[in-house]
């Protein structure tokens, strides 16, 4: 069974763990999770097969644009369509706050991740140098939302 639904604060060291599993020494710390949640101005949303967390989406939204901040689905789960269900509910989520533009970082050499939001509609408007601590780019994408 799957299911798609908004976080509860008691979840967030399962989203941890899965960061870790997901992003490696890459990953959002408790902490860092911790500190996003305590905004309010950001929404998490989780996917669950047969009521384990696979997957999870953070996003900040402002006025008429959002930001995915964070996007992980398990390994194992990966190319069964999860990803994008997560991002079709933020979407849904967006657009309802009266979004209209959703943008997004992703590494420059993180191919398959760039591959997946083209084909989710998103496209490359800019590129940040020396984003991430280890100085690789950052490539900007977005995607304009239809009401």
């Amino acid at each position: 069974m799957f299911c798609i639904r908004e976080a509860k604060e008691d979840e967030l060291l399962n989203i941890a763990e899965l960061e870790k599993l997901v992003f490696g020494s890459h990953a959002w710390t408790l902490s860092q999770l911790m500190s996003e949640w305590i905004t309010g101005l950001s929404k998490f949303i989780l996917a669950f097969v047969n009521s384990k967390l696979v997957g999870y989406l953070i996003f900040r939204q402002v006025d008429e644009e959002a930001e995915i901040l964070r996007l992980g689905v398990k390994k194992e789960f990966r190319r069964k369509g999860i990803g994008e269900k997560l991002l079709k509910k933020a979407e849904e989520l967006v657009i309802t706050q009266g979004g209209k533009v959703i943008y997004l970082e992703v590494r420059k050499s993180n191919e398959p991740a760039i591959n997946f939001y083209k084909k989710q509609n998103f496209s490359i408007v800019s590129v940040r140098k020396n984003y991430y601590p280890d100085g690789e780019d950052a490539l900007i994408m977005r995607k304009v939302l239809k009401n």
